[in-house]
């Protein structure tokens, strides 16, 4: 999985930028990545955020997703400070992954 384009300047602009928002976090703790990834699909709705094989996910497909399996989460039960465990392949696989570590940060 591509997270942006290495030829495309403005994608790579976009998550540099996402970057910095996330950083320092000792001056800024509730600033963490699903924060961030909601106020860059604000500013860049319709851009690629990700790249995967033949899919690829706007910057607010990824920030849906992650909300989606947030909630999905909160319903199964899990809480802050939780233990989770990923059983997946050991290859990348379609853009469901990163939405998914994403909205474990919640």
């Amino acid at each position: 999985m591509h997270i942006g384009a290495v030829n495309d300047p403005a994608i790579n602009k976009t998550w540099l930028r996402a970057l910095e928002l996330t950083a320092p976090i000792t001056s800024t703790p509730s600033r963490i990545l699903p924060v961030v990834i909601e106020s860059v699909a604000e500013d860049f709705g319709q851009k690629a955020a990700l790249i995967s094989g033949p899919e690829t996910f706007s910057f607010r497909t990824l920030a849906e997703r992650a909300n989606r399996y947030a909630r999905w989460a909160l319903d199964q039960g899990l809480r802050k400070g939780d233990a989770v465990c990923l059983i997946m392949r050991n290859t990348w696989p379609s853009g469901w992954a990163l939405p998914v570590l994403v909205s474990l940060f919640r």
